[in-house]
């Protein structure tokens, strides 16, 4: 090597070898991926319109097993799957409110006209509904209902009144249902889709939830209601309230003999 002659730099050293080259080309396109590169003006992504995308992902999908399904569907737009995303989730949850406000109020109900009954027919009633099946107190019910108030002039706890003599005749209030119930219903039921059944347990189990007690049938459930709602009025009256201090009365003057 001549004495004058410039010495090569690492870079042109690593440019020479063929072995750190393909390095040199990552490194740069790494650094055009990033911005890094100032020089460069042409633009790395392709920007495909909404038709020309509908259009791949159709041809893609057509070498697939799911082509036929997707077929169909091939002209919605990504704008339309998430309106209809959304549209779905609102409608979910306002058919959940829906459902919870529906259950409550059956609820609601339930033991409201529970605790109108005297105490023997209180205990009766939930020793067999915790018992049975609820769909067979449903059945019953409904004969009694048929058969001494077709018109449907009673009051729902008189009519319950009722179904609990029928079933106190039927010995229902004495039977040792842990037995009982497996002869009379041999699979559960939810393989026997006894629907009746596993709604009323759905509504109670939400009503015992939104109400905060640990039992199905609690008795102080009207008088928990009653005391939130007045704990709400209490808290809007104290909301709107302006303390004035002291008020004292003016005294009235005296009357003398001679005043009129």
């Amino acid at each position: 090597m001549k004495a004058g002659a410039p010495q090569p730099t690492p870079l042109d050293r690593a440019q020479n070898d063929p072995r750190r080259r393909s390095t040199i080309r990552l490194l740069n396109a790494i650094q055009q991926l990033q911005g890094k590169n100032r020089r460069r003006d042409a633009r790395t992504t392709i920007q495909l319109t909404e038709e020309q995308q509908l259009e791949v992902a159709a041809q893609f999908a057509a070498t697939r097993w799911y082509g036929r399904v997707y077929h169909p569907f091939r002209n919605i737009t990504a704008f339309q799957l998430k309106l209809a995303y959304r549209g779905s989730m609102a409608l979910l949850l306002v058919l959940a409110i829906a459902a919870v406000t529906l259950a409550c109020y059956l609820y609601y109900g339930e033991v409201d006209g529970l605790l109108q009954l005297d105490r023997q027919d209180r205990l009766d009633y939930v020793y067999m509904v915790k018992g049975m099946r609820y769909s067979d107190i449903y059945r019953l019910l409904a004969e009694v209902r048929a058969r001494e108030d077709p018109t449907g002039v009673l009051p729902p706890p008189a009519l319950l009144h009722l179904m609990l003599e029928e079933a106190r005749a039927r010995g229902w209030h004495t039977m040792d249902w842990e037995v009982e119930v497996h002869k009379m219903h041999p699979r559960s039921p939810l393989e026997e889709m006894d629907w009746i059944h596993l709604t009323y347990w759905s509504v109670m189990l939400i009503g015992k939830l939104w109400s905060g007690g640990n039992t199905f049938f609690a008795e102080d459930f009207t008088q928990l209601v009653k005391s939130r709602v007045a704990g709400m009025r209490e808290r809007a009256n104290a909301g709107s309230f302006v303390e004035e201090g002291p008020v004292t009365r003016e005294k009235a003057p005296k009357k003398s003999f001679f005043s009129g």
